[in-house]
């Protein structure tokens, strides 16, 4: 079951590949955050790994019982996406299916 998101974060969810133009909050005018885009895409290559790069990115995560961390290693967009309780691939209606944690560190 998908939790139930702001239409608002939603879209700006589903149009990831325009950031930061689609942010939420807007604090910047839209000029401004469109040379954002265009500098971020001249420096993909310094800020990015390629596909086949050998990635691992631990996730620590504290459940709102806050008994425990949960630790967990991300290799690849797959599995962050069940971390993250992402299931849009899968059904477009389930952008977020899991609470955030209490904190997250990575």
């Amino acid at each position: 079951m998908g939790l139930q998101l702001p239409a608002a974060f939603a879209n700006s969810y589903q149009e990831f590949a325009s950031y930061p133009e689609n942010v939420v909050h807007k604090s910047t005018y839209i000029g401004g955050l469109r040379r954002y885009r265009i500098r971020l895409d001249e420096v993909q290559s310094k800020l990015f790994t390629p596909k086949d790069a050998n990635i691992n990115v631990p996730f620590r995560d504290l459940q709102h019982s806050g008994d425990a961390f949960h630790r967990q290693k991300i290799r690849d967009d797959n599995e962050l996406k069940v971390w993250l309780g992402d299931e849009s691939a899968s059904d477009p209606g389930k952008l977020a299916t899991k609470r955030d944690p209490k904190c997250r560190f990575m």
